[in-house]
């Protein structure tokens, strides 16, 4: 489907970043930046306004850290 607000294309690549984040600190700043890139050029292309891509990135991040905190207390520790 369509979707203008917020913004998956930005909200998947910061998904993709922080997962790299979690395997090589080099590959994940080539992710920060794609995504920051992926960003500019949804609005510089009229795809999104600038805030469907921060609030696309935000609902990623947020998506993130509860699946993180989630996960945390069902897996035993070692």
């Amino acid at each position: 489907g369509v979707s203008a607000m917020p913004s998956l294309h930005v909200a998947s690549a910061v998904l993709l970043a922080l997962a790299c984040g979690r395997l090589n600190r080099r590959l994940a700043t080539v992710m920060w930046a794609n995504a920051a890139l992926i960003w500019l050029g949804s609005v510089h292309l009229a795809w999104h306004y600038a805030i469907d891509g921060v609030l696309g990135g935000a609902i990623a991040l947020a998506a993130w850290k509860t699946a993180d905190v989630a996960l945390a207390e069902r897996l035993p520790t070692r």
